[in-house]
This record gives structure tokens, C-alpha cells and sequence, in this order.
């Protein structure tokens, strides 16, 4: 239809090429195999740091995770900017993981308070399935992933578990730069589009009568 166009945030040159699969793949599968090896070269050369099989089957099942969501998210599209946001909410959803299971972010890692931040990242699994996976529909799970993030630091200061709020402060700007970056891979229409869209209502309700 004439006039049904669509326009959309100009995307940098660099960062296209910087959001390739075979760019992710490099980093999420190179990187993860970086993160293992380093902790095994570091016990050859310090006692202060001492990994068990256990600790190694974890890290290693969860950057698994991370690389086959990534994967996978990376099928969705190949918007830079959803790319980008993809990578960005997989990464803040493997930091706040790692942290609260390594020394925790309310007290000590056994503290059972910190269980609640499994909320956080389910909400972001979750919301992402309902959703479909698509830009709009992701832009604001992770609205709301961070809104939850910064309820459950403020639930805290308030119940005196403890002030956990400039520790959450981080993960609340990520999940919403993450949210960002997705609604700026959502088409804008142009107005000639919208006026389009707008006669072609009108002329199905004339027709329909």
C-alpha cells in the first residue's frame, strides 16, 4: 500500500558489524570457556583460589545456559539493537545469577532471603515466552524485571534485611537499558503510514455496512 512505511532509529555501521552471529558466537562460546579456564590456571599458581569439580560443573551448566539463550534469542532477529538488548539481558541475568549464588546480595550467599531474586530472573524468562520474543513485548518485561529488581531492594531497606540498594542500583539500569535498547528495535510507523492505516479502517467499516 502506498505510504505504508516504517522508520526506525538509525543504526551505527559499527555496531552492525559488531552484532553479526558469528560476532556473539565468538563472544558468548569464547568467552565462556575464558571464564572457565581462568580460575583453572589460577589454582596452578595461588592457594586463594580453590574451585572443586562441583564449582566447575555449575559455572560451566550456567554459562551453558547463557550461550543457548543467546542463540537462540539471536534467531529471533537481526536488528542490531535487539542483538544488542538480547545480549544485554542474558548478561545482567547471569551477573545478578553468579552474584547471589557466589557471596549473595542480601547478607551471605546461605542467606534464604536471597532466594527471592530467582523472582527476578523468571520474571524476565517468563515475560519473555508470553511475549513471543518480540521487541515490544520484550522492551517491557525487562521494564518491569527492573521494577521488580529495585521493589525488592526497597522491601528490604524497609524490612531490614539490610540496604541493598545501591548493590541492585546497577542491575535496575541494566534491565532498563536492556529495555531500551528493545524498544528501539520496534518499527515507528510514519505518518503516511498511519494515515493509510486510518482510511483503510475507515473504507473496511463503509464496505462492512
Amino acid at each position: 500500500m502506498r505510504g505504508s512505511q516504517t522508520i526506525r532509529l538509525q543504526v551505527p555501521a559499527m555496531l552492525t558489524q559488531l552484532t553479526t552471529t558469528r560476532f556473539w558466537r565468538i563472544l558468548a562460546w569464547g568467552g565462556s570457556a575464558v571464564i572457565l579456564l581462568l580460575p583453572a590456571v589460577a589454582m596452578q599458581f595461588t592457594t586463594d583460589v580453590q574451585w572443586t569439580a562441583a564449582d566447575f560443573l555449575v559455572a560451566g551448566g550456567m554459562l551453558l545456559a547463557v550461550c543457548l539463550a543467546l542463540e537462540g534469542l539471536l534467531r529471533v532477529s537481526q536488528d542490531p539493537w535487539y542483538r544488542l538488548a538480547a545480549a544485554l539481558s542474558v548478561l545482567t541475568a547471569l551477573l545478578l545469577t553468579w552474584a547471589n549464588a557466589a557471596v549473595g546480595i542480601i547478607g551471605a550467599e546461605t542467606n534464604p532471603q536471597n532466594r527471592v531474586f530467582v523472582l527476578v530472573v523468571l520474571l524476565a524468562m517468563l515475560g519473555s515466552l508470553i511475549t513471543g520474543f518480540r521487541p515490544k513485548g520484550m522492551a517491557q518485561t525487562m521494564l518491569l524485571t527492573g521494577v521488580l529488581q529495585a521493589l525488592i531492594a526497597l522491601v528490604a531497606y524497609v524490612s531490614a534485611w539490610g540496604n541493598i540498594i545501591a548493590i541492585s542500583a546497577p542491575f535496575v539500569l541494566l534491565w532498563w537499558s536492556a529495555a531500551l535498547l528493545f524498544r528501539l528495535s520496534v518499527p515507528t510507523a510514519t505518518p503516511a503510514a498511519e494515515n493509510a492505516a486510518h482510511i483503510a479502517t475507515a473504507d473496511d467499516s463503509t464496505h462492512g455496512r
